[in-house]
């Protein structure tokens, strides 16, 4: 079993005992997609650590609220990790697009339809 089918399976138990762990349909296929999911979820963290950063700085430039350096640091630091997850997740989803015929050259799916 591989990790897309333990994870249906997970979010099939916990909507089942009324904990909603919802799935991002995949356009294409019009099903729940864990890829899809990933790399919905990531670019929500990266837009928050955005906001969190201009927060802070707009804040720091008006006096309001004093942020010192560490803070700012640690919120560079969330950035990077949320954007590596962004980078990772999209190649999963993008991976998925590539097949191998059968001579086991790599082509893409979208090649394969063209008459």
């Amino acid at each position: 079993m591989n990790i897309a089918e333990k994870w249906r399976e997970f979010v099939d138990k916990m909507n089942s005992a009324g904990i909603p762990l919802p799935m991002v349909r995949d356009p294409k296929t019009k099903e729940g997609s864990v890829t899809v999911s990933l790399v919905v979820m990531s670019s929500f963290l990266c837009t928050l650590t955005i906001g969190m950063m201009l927060a802070s700085i707009i804040s720091k430039l008006t006096g309001y609220f004093i942020v010192n350096d560490s803070t700012m640091n640690m919120m560079r630091e969330a950035f990077y990790s949320s954007i590596q997850l962004f980078i990772a997740s999209l190649g999963g989803y993008l991976g998925r697009k590539f097949q191998r015929d059968s001579k086991g050259n790599a082509s893409l799916e979208a090649e394969d339809k063209k008459p």
